[in-house]
């Protein structure tokens, strides 16, 4: 994308510079912004003090270079092994070596407002109630779902909802519509059962339908990502689990409206791990797990798990040890930091192609009697692509750009990619 000649007045039409060109000039941004900040901590006395304009970090200036500091750890953390990013590893050594996000007073949160209108200024909820019927009210993904109450992670019911259940009747289509519907009702009665729901469906063969009777509000269900239509017509909205109702409240409602996460600290600390992990810096497994469980304990504290909750979950469950291979404590912290990115869509999508993990998504789909191929056969995205825009206003750089990176199509992956290594 533009990013040396984008500010520039005078060029109309500006070069795209390579990725890890961007990386490195972000990080130089930052730690000319650090620079800047210094010992500070307000933006000014009286008059001059803007803080209560700062919807971010409420005017402490040290708390925005905690923010910056751990946004450049994240950058070089992001871009360390990439081709071209030998800046990565003395970036990670400087972030770590300076001040982080670290108490749960970091957590940098937007509060949503309550009085501009929401064509202005939506929240998730004003899309969740007022757009598409039922289209418009997303049901929770299987892999967030299956992670956290497979782990009995505390986090569950702050994350959403139990599912509606109740009873659901399903006729068999006529015509291609009844092909492989069988096959379809089956997996549906699968995700169900794997989900510890009581289930037995029962087969009319008068009318060819099949009945499901779902015990009402009592188990958590996550919708399989990427069905496709034929399938979408058995995955009834009251199989699966709404978000909270926190992160769906719409303006105006009288309810409260989770804030937008911005950077947590949790995120911090999975950062530190992750670095000790791969022997970026000394530390050790200790050390690793230290900074992992203080991520975790940090995530839960966020969506106000108890300190008895978090306690116990650390004491007692698997996935809060990074006691494994490289690897597999690799995936834990990158599962972890994706599970602490709910609501934060793109951080989340960012770390399942830099991590390749939550590998349910990161790999994929392939059977397409029950998914979609979409445009590029099952593939985990990559990439945004550039739309007309782009190619018609700027078309020397962008064929320039394509014929770099790749085609402009959404399985082209980035520069830091783990897809790159298969």
């Amino acid at each position: 994308i533009p990013y040396t000649e984008a500010t520039n007045p005078d060029i109309t039409t500006p070069v795209f510079d390579a990725q890890a060109t961007i990386y490195q000039g972000i990080i130089a941004e930052l730690d000319e912004a650090m620079t800047t900040i210094g010992d500070a901590t307000a933006t000014g006395v009286g008059v001059d003090d803007v803080g209560e304009n700062d919807v971010y970090c409420g005017g402490d200036l040290q708390k925005w270079k905690r923010l910056a500091n751990t946004l450049k750890l994240r950058i070089a953390m992001r871009a360390y092994g990439a081709d071209g990013a030998s800046f990565a590893e003395g970036a990670i050594d400087q972030a770590m070596a300076a001040g982080l996000l670290e108490t749960e007073a970091d957590n940098v949160l937007m509060p949503k407002d309550f009085e501009i209108s929401q064509w202005s200024a939506a929240c998730y909820g004003d899309i969740w109630w007022n757009f598409g019927g039922m289209g418009s009210k997303w049901t929770m993904g299987k892999t967030m779902i299956d992670a956290l109450r497979d782990n009995n992670d505390p986090r569950l019911p702050f994350y959403a909802q139990p599912a509606a259940g109740g009873t659901v009747t399903f006729t068999k289509p006529g015509g291609s519509e009844a092909d492989n519907w069988q096959d379809r009702i089956d997996f549906i009665t699968d995700v169900l059962s794997d989900a510890g729901v009581a289930i037995t469906p029962v087969y009319t063969a008068a009318d060819s339908t099949w009945t499901f009777e779902m015990p009402e509000n009592m188990y958590y269900v996550g919708q399989p990502t990427r069905l496709n239509d034929k399938t979408y017509s058995v995955a009834a909205h009251q199989f699966f689990s709404f978000p909270a109702a926190e992160v769906v409240a719409a303006k105006n409602s009288g309810n409260d409206i989770r804030a937008e996460l911005v950077m947590s600290t949790a995120e911090a600390y999975f950062l530190q791990a992750e670095a000790v992990v791969k022997g970026i810096v000394a530390g050790g497994a200790g050390v690793a797990q230290n900074h992992y469980q203080d991520g975790i304990r940090h995530a839960m504290a966020l969506w106000g798990v108890s300190s008895g909750d978090i306690d116990t979950y650390i004491a007692n469950e698997d996935m809060a040890l990074l006691n494994g291979t490289d690897e597999e404590n690799l995936e834990k912290i990158a599962t972890q930091r994706w599970i602490a990115s709910f609501t934060d869509g793109f951080e989340g999508f960012a770390i399942v192609r830099d991590m390749g993990y939550p590998a349910e998504l990161a790999s994929g789909v392939s059977d397409f009697t029950i998914f979609a191929a979409g445009d590029i056969n099952g593939d985990y995205p990559q990439r945004m692509r550039y739309g007309n825009s782009a190619a018609n206003s700027n078309p020397t750089n962008y064929a320039a750009a394509i014929a770099a990176q790749g085609p402009d199509q959404q399985d082209t992956p980035l520069w830091w990619s783990k897809s790159l290594e298969k």
